[in-house]
Order: structure tokens, then sequence, then C-alpha cells
């Protein structure tokens, strides 16, 4: 990606910037999408003893009427928080999109000429992997693990992958001070158990060839 674009996380920062700037002007935002907020004692489930079990007595009520989205693994005011905000965002980008011009000199015109450039599946298709093309030759060079440790230390300030992240944060031994933080990155799986146990061996079988499928594509 070249440096003077927008990275995708940019692109949500500025619609976010949209969204503000959208609520506070010709579409304010609604009231009570949820309902009126409170302690909403009818959460509970006043059958159990809450010495026995506290979650239960303080939740089962809410849990007992409330299902789980088939598309969800689960749900709360956040999720649907979550949900609202995005089909907003959709809309501010959407109508960014049609109204950017081919050289966009503001930040709407920007989010959307982004925007338009990023759904433009036909154009995606045709370039292939050749934007990528920088990336993947680098990947291929890096056979020394010196090599591979300076890709990854690249990839903390690109779009790619790493074995490992690095952040910065208080110091877990010393909170008055800062530290470099040094942690193991996610895997493609949800879980390590994906990996280890039988039950989701199919679950593992259709994921490498997902992965054998990418590689192919890539050369």
């Amino acid at each position: 990606m070249p440096r003077n674009s927008l990275s995708p996380t940019t692109l949500i920062i500025l619609s976010g910037l949209l969204l503000s700037a959208s609520a506070r002007g010709e579409e304010p935002l609604q009231s009570l999408h949820f309902g009126t907020w409170g302690f909403d004692i009818s959460g509970e489930n006043a059958a159990i003893k809450p010495g026995d079990d506290f979650f239960e007595f303080a939740n089962g009520g809410w849990l007992a009427r409330t299902p789980i989205p088939a598309d969800k693994t689960g749900i709360s005011i956040d999720v649907l928080i979550d949900d609202l905000t995005e089909v907003q965002l959709r809309k501010i980008m959407e109508e960014a999109a049609h109204r950017a011009d081919r050289e966009p000199k503001d930040l709407e015109a920007k989010v959307g000429a982004f925007y338009r450039a990023f759904m433009d599946e036909n154009r995606i298709e045709a370039l292939g992997g050749t934007p990528i093309e920088s990336a993947l030759a680098a990947i291929r060079a890096a056979t020394t693990h010196e090599q591979l440790g300076r890709l990854m230390g690249r990839s903390e300030f690109d779009f790619e992958g790493t074995l490992f992240g690095i952040s910065i944060d208080a110091d877990p031994k010393d909170p008055t001070r800062y530290a470099i933080l040094l942690n193991q990155e996610g895997i493609g799986l949800p879980d390590r158990d994906y990996y280890l146990q039988p039950a989701f061996a199919e679950h593992v079988a259709k994921y490498e060839k997902y992965v054998e499928q990418l590689l192919e594509l890539v050369g």
C-alpha cells in the first residue's frame, strides 16, 4: 500500500469523524434505540439463590428470553450498538463514494474515493496479486532467520501479519513507566484446540484446503 494512501484503520477513524459530523448536522442520532436505561431487575432469575449461583440469579431471566442470532457467537447491547454503527458508517461511506471525484480534495471525498476503490470488485479481480507482488517477493527472499526477523519488524508498520506483535504500554512490573511488550500473534483458527482436538478435524481440513488455495493464487 503506498504511504500516501489511506489504511483501513485510517478509513474507520475518518468515517467515525464523518459520522460524528453527521450526528451534529442534518441527521441527529435517534434516541432510545434499545429502550430506557437503568437497572433491569427483570433480568434476574429469582428462583435461584444468590449464594448458589450468583451469575444465574443476576442474569438468568435475560438469558432465558434472549436468543443468540444465528450469525453471531453472542449478543449484548454492545453488539447491537456495533451493528447500528456499521449501518450508519456504510451509509456515510456510500454517499461519500457517490460524490467523490478522481482527485479528492477534502476529508469526505478522500473517504469516498478510498471506499469506492475498495469496493470495485471488477478492478480488484483484474489486478489479481499484482498490487502485493513486491511484498510477496520480499517474503520469498527471506531465507534466513535474520532476513525473516527484518521482514517481521517491517510488517509491524505495514499490513502483513507477523509471528510476534510489538506494542508499548504500561510496564506490568512498574506501572509508573512504559515498556516495550512482545506477544505472540493470533492463529488462523479461533482457538488452539481447533488444531488439537479430534472434534475439529473437519474444520482443520477445510482450513488447510483454504491455505492451499491461497498459496496457489500467489504462485
